[in-house]
């Protein structure tokens, strides 16, 4: 199964739309996506499983647009 990995973020990162975007895209709850995005904030890297490899590619161009740095494995 495909999974995006946040690696790192940048300064500026927006926490907020970084949470909705993996609320929407992932479908995962409120709960979870915030609970990643504070994961991801601590230092930690943080792997999503997608359904496919273009949600995953889809979700890693989205998030490097909010500050994160990600990659895509295929899966």
């Amino acid at each position: 199964m495909p999974k995006v990995l946040l690696t790192k973020w940048k300064p500026g990162l927006r926490k907020v739309s970084l949470t909705k975007l993996l609320q929407a895209q992932a479908n995962l709850s409120l709960r979870i996506a915030k609970a990643y995005v504070d994961r991801f904030l601590d230092g930690e890297k943080v792997a999503i499983e997608m359904s496919s490899l273009a949600a995953a590619k889809k979700l890693a161009t989205e998030a490097s647009k909010l500050g994160a740095t990600v990659e895509v494995d295929g899966g």
